[in-house]
């Protein structure tokens, strides 16, 4: 619904890309000024030591965000409620890392959310186990948890699920701007107010998920 060139909109794209390509690049050397290009292997040794852990440090993030959040007032939360923090189900382990799973729009009854996280799988090798565990290193996981959860997709379900009033149209209708461009929004926009303290480790991890 906007009167814009596709070619405007690809240069916009191009545009960003490179902006956030030169940003990454001059982050990499606040990481690791001697090797910049281990800087994401660097950040890959501070992660959980196994599902647990791993677990435990989803829901403590949680935690921070939701009083980041209301300390920084970055936006006013209809509810205090957290998402259930637990493993991806089985079935869905070979397309989802992490992910937030709300009632659907038109449910009365649940109200339940889980913040689904893809453990190790325990049947595959030691060194397999370690590269998905590095993946779910600190930095990443806190910036996948503001994406899917505070202020992303999480606060998005709770003001429709504080709105049941609003139009058959507007619960079930859904915008890509609105929804993902929101969440990645929400990941630069956390670390611009002062998450994690100016970290670069923190901005690298924004920066590649963003790229």
């Amino acid at each position: 619904l906007i009167d814009v060139p596709v070619e405007a909109v690809l240069a916009a794209g191009k545009a960003d890309f490179a902006k956030n390509h030169t940003a990454f690049l001059a982050t990499e050397k606040l990481v690791d000024p001697k090797n910049p290009s281990q800087a994401m292997t660097e950040i890959e040794k501070d992660h959980p030591s196994d599902t647990a852990q791993l677990l435990d440090a989803a829901r403590g993030d949680l935690n921070n965000l939701q009083s980041f959040i209301e300390q920084h007032h970055i936006v006013t939360l209809p509810s205090q409620m957290l998402p259930v923090v637990d493993e991806t189900p089985p079935f869905a382990r070979a397309t989802i890392f992490g992910e937030t799973d709300p009632p659907g729009a038109l449910e009365t009854h649940a109200t339940k959310v889980y913040y689904f996280i893809t453990p190790p799988d325990p049947k595959s090798s030691a060194a397999q186990q370690a590269q998905m565990l590095a993946y779910w290193n600190r930095p990443m996981l806190q910036n996948l948890t503001v994406h899917e959860s505070l202020p992303g997709h999480f606060t998005q379900y709770l003001y429709a699920h504080a709105n049941p009033q609003w139009s058959l149209v507007r619960k079930t209708a859904g915008s890509y701007t609105t929804t993902e461009g929101w969440a990645h929004y929400s990941e630069q926009m956390m670390l611009d107010e002062g998450l994690s303290k100016g970290d670069p480790r923190y901005r690298l991890t924004q920066l590649q998920d963003a790229l």
